[in-house]
């Protein structure tokens, strides 16, 4: 579902103001009725195709457009920044992400358990199932539970060594994901390393499989009760006050666009602990290393000194 969300969200901002943007939810597994669909869930200016609301506009131009086509048109077509796609997805989340009311009571009965709890609260999403064999089909670096517990035990040393800050404690650490047993390893981790308590009421799902087309065929209330347990976990980690995720799963990217987007969260907040270090952050940092191929440092330090010259000579 993340993927799909991941699609629809930059769609959104580039298509939906230009005539009725509709939504086919036919391959749409991820439903609680046989009518079901993104409807279900939210609720917005999306129009759910149908054959009859089609010919309701029968003069109207009909465009039909699929996540491929979006993908190439918005990386292609959009030259507003380096990453169309990411611009788009912050122009088009906040209008697809309004919960249905009876979803948006599920997800707070969730996130009241977030208060009270030991501050900061960092919220991890661990991904195991398809992705480990995704990495070794794309030779890609597995981002293990080592890393990231490591990731944020390195931020927290980075930001306690600020001037001027409070020695961060050690918080409450919130875990969730596809793979039980790699969230039951990151814990014991964590707690050993981070000193961090543990959030467990949290509701725990397996699928029996991550292929979509298997997951297509699950009885109607497995399906449902996996999609709210998705949303959940998606809001849970949207709230917590730090993020740690890895890039190579669509989750994370999600999960910062929803931070920073919808809950004002500082880009800070959000850590990749993927061998490729993603977040705003980390990407900040490596720019402005000496090491770093679109920065020349000495070339950079040559004209700080020839400016502190020339001001040298006018005093």
């Amino acid at each position: 579902m993340a993927a799909s969300l991941w699609h629809l969200v930059p769609a959104s901002a580039l298509f939906a103001d230009n005539g009725t943007f509709f939504v086919n939810n036919y391959h749409f597994g991820y439903k609680c009725t046989e009518e079901g669909g993104l409807h279900e869930w939210f609720n917005n200016t999306l129009v759910t195709w149908t054959p009859a609301a089609e010919a309701r506009e029968p003069d109207a131009p009909c465009r039909r457009i699929n996540s491929i086509y979006t993908m190439h048109t918005i990386h292609l077509g959009v030259p507003m920044s380096p990453d169309g796609y990411s611009s788009l997805a912050e122009l088009g989340m906040p209008q697809v992400w309004r919960y249905q009311e009876w979803v948006q009571e599920e997800i707070n009965e969730q996130l009241a358990k977030l208060e009270g709890l030991e501050p900061p609260t960092i919220g991890f999403h661990i991904r195991g199932g398809d992705k480990l064999t995704e990495d070794k089909q794309g030779n890609r670096t597995t981002t293990l539970v080592h890393h990231y517990i490591g990731a944020f035990a390195e931020e927290k040393r980075r930001l306690n060594k600020q001037p001027g800050a409070q020695p961060m404690g050690n918080g409450t650490c919130v875990f969730v994901g596809d793979d039980e047993e790699f969230i039951q390893e990151a814990a014991a981790l964590a707690q050993r390393e981070l000193g961090c308590k543990v959030f467990g009421d949290r509701a725990k799902y397996e699928l029996p499989s991550h292929k979509q087309s298997t997951f297509n065929h699950l009885p109607l209330e497995d399906r449902c009760s996996a999609t709210l347990h998705l949303l959940t976990d998606l809001e849970l980690l949207a709230h917590t006050d730090y993020f740690v995720g890895s890039f190579t799963s669509g989750i994370a990217a999600l999960v910062e666009k929803m931070r920073y987007v919808l809950y004002d969260k500082h880009r800070r907040t959000t850590i990749d602990a993927s061998a490729r270090k993603m977040d705003w952050y980390a990407q900040i940092r490596a720019y402005f290393e000496k090491e770093h191929p679109f920065f020349d440092y000495n070339f950079y330090a040559s004209r700080v000194e020839h400016v502190y010259a020339n001001e040298r000579r006018q005093l």
